[in-house]
């Protein structure tokens, strides 16, 4: 007799944390080139929980995640300035990003020329 809602009886599932000699009988059963799926049959175990077993361990290695500025280095200066620009128009000196600007209101721009 099979009870639903709040006090069902659950089934039996796998075991999905395995410590100790189990954790060895499988890494020996996966050396001995047994499949992963058919391994989690045998040991009654969740195929995920074979996989995570018979996985390599992973090599952590010790390197900062953020690495602090060497103390010679320079501070950070001021940008370098624009480059300067004759205008075509009245032959003045400026920078090149105030071209365009000057040009718009330049005295020998073609559009204000009479």
């Amino acid at each position: 007799m099979s009870r639903r809602g709040y006090y069902r009886i659950p089934k039996k599932a796998p075991a999905n944390r395995v410590d100790g000699a189990l954790a060895e009988a499988v890494l020996a059963k996966y050396g001995d080139g047994w499949p992963k799926s058919r391994i989690a049959r045998e040991f009654r175990l969740n195929r995920r929980t074979v996989i995570r077993i018979c996985a390599p361990p992973v090599q952590v290695s010790p390197v900062p995640l953020l690495q602090p500025e060497p103390p010679d280095a320079a501070p950070a200066s001021e940008p370098a300035p624009d480059p300067l620009i004759n205008c075509i128009g009245c032959g003045i000196e400026i920078p090149i990003r105030g071209l365009r600007e000057h040009w718009a209101c330049c005295p020998r721009n073609p559009i204000w020329a009479p």
